[in-house]
């Protein structure tokens, strides 16, 4: 089944492909010979800066994310990788298959954050979030901003119940700014990978229907769904894994 690579987007680290990570590297049910799904090799969990650990690195711009993105699958020898990226890791998670050596198996994209060419994932944000965002950008120099945890029970785990969204405030973290405010161009990009796209039916970050605008600005593109809030690894774990399993 191949290597996999798994790009959490804004405020989620790459902990939070955790349960996800489970389920695709789950050993086989028994007896082995009823279970005919080949074994994930390789399923690498990190963060838009290819960071594995709870850092958000709000120094790091778009660019930047996409040549450590790039030097990840290199270093750890993925091989024709599935490279999946969640919200704003969208356009990082993009470009940075357009630059491999080796052309991957395919692209999936969560719920991606793919503003109109030449603005920054910032203008995509809903004003709820948006305001507080360039407010803290402005007066933090150069820190991530911190979200109120109000906003992180309502709009990125407004699908979960309050008792599994506390978990997720509490490992929440700084929104990376530079990557935020980076202008986003994906004019003249080759695509020459089957590209999938999951719309997040229970999405208040990104509407649902403005997530199937962006996707089909990309082109050809397939598009499936799912029942899920923006934290969807941590909503739908077992859904999400199996989709990213299909697609390989």
């Amino acid at each position: 089944m191949g290597d996999y690579l798994l790009v959490s987007g804004a405020g989620l680290g790459g902990w939070a492909w955790g349960p996800v990570w489970g389920y695709m590297k789950a050993p086989p049910i028994s007896p082995p010979r009823l279970y005919l799904r080949e074994p994930v090799e390789q399923a690498i969990t990190v963060n838009a800066a290819g960071v594995a650990e709870n850092q958000a690195r709000p120094d790091m711009n778009l660019q930047q994310c996409v040549d450590a993105l790039v030097k990840l699958v290199k270093d750890n020898g993925l091989q024709k990788p599935v490279l999946v990226g969640h919200g704003v890791a969208a356009p990082v998670v993009l470009k940075a298959a357009s630059a491999l050596e080796s052309t991957p198996r395919r692209v999936v994209l969560v719920g991606g954050v793919l503003p109109k060419e030449g603005r920054s994932a910032a203008s995509v944000l809903p004003p709820l979030v948006r305001m507080p965002f360039m407010l803290q950008s402005l007066l933090g120099g150069g820190r991530g901003v911190k979200m109120p945890k109000f906003l992180i029970h309502n709009v990125w785990c407004s699908g979960m119940s309050y008792e599994e969204s506390v978990k997720v405030v509490g490992r929440f973290q700084a929104l990376p700014t530079r990557l935020l405010k980076s202008r986003v161009s994906l004019k003249g990009l080759e695509l020459k990978f089957p590209v999938t796209y999951i719309v997040l039916e229970q999405d208040k970050l990104i509407s649902p229907k403005e997530q199937r605008r962006m996707a089909h600005g990309l082109g050809y593109v397939e598009i499936d769904r799912l029942e899920a809030c923006h934290a969807a690894m941590l909503h739908k774990p077992r859904e999400l894994a199996d989709l990213l399993l299909r697609y390989s």
